[in-house]
């Protein structure tokens, strides 16, 4: 059996509480465990705080339970998310291949350009400059918490 969550337009404080709530009716009361859960996330447009971290307190759920969890098809802005709080490898993703479309709309930026971009700047400081890591560190630090579902 595949356990399915599918969150609608925005994970922020109430989106978060209503995937709270499905996950509490379909994952603490199954008596059979399932080995597979599912977050489709086709229809979330955007996530905040609160959806980042109930996504991070079901994946913990899912270790504890010995079941994969698995982030299906979230679009780009949703990826770039979790991109930017550093949370991409803390979780399995499905189907998030940016569309035609969208990788069309993407800049093509060489890497090396963005440095030497960085480079030319003498009163810029990059982003992996030690406060940036430091600010990255107590937000994933935060979002990383121990919550304990109801």
């Amino acid at each position: 059996m595949t356990i399915v969550l599918e969150p609608k337009s925005k994970l922020d404080l109430i989106g978060a509480a209503q995937l709270q709530q499905d996950i509490e009716r379909y994952i603490t009361s199954k008596k059979k465990v399932s080995s597979l859960w599912i977050v489709d996330l086709s229809r979330v447009k955007t996530i905040g705080y609160a959806g980042l971290k109930i996504l991070l307190t079901l994946e913990r759920l899912a270790q504890k339970r010995k079941c994969r969890l698995v982030l299906q098809n979230p679009s780009a802005t949703v990826r770039s998310i979790f991109d930017a709080a550093l949370l991409t490898d803390n979780f399995e993703f499905e189907g998030d291949e940016l569309s035609e479309e969208e990788e069309a709309s993407e800049p093509d930026l060489d890497r090396s350009d963005s440095e030497a971009s960085f480079s030319s700047l003498s009163d810029t400081t990059p982003p992996t400059s030690q406060p940036f890591q430091n600010l990255v560190s107590t937000i994933k630090a935060k979002l990383t918490e121990e919550v304990v579902l109801r």
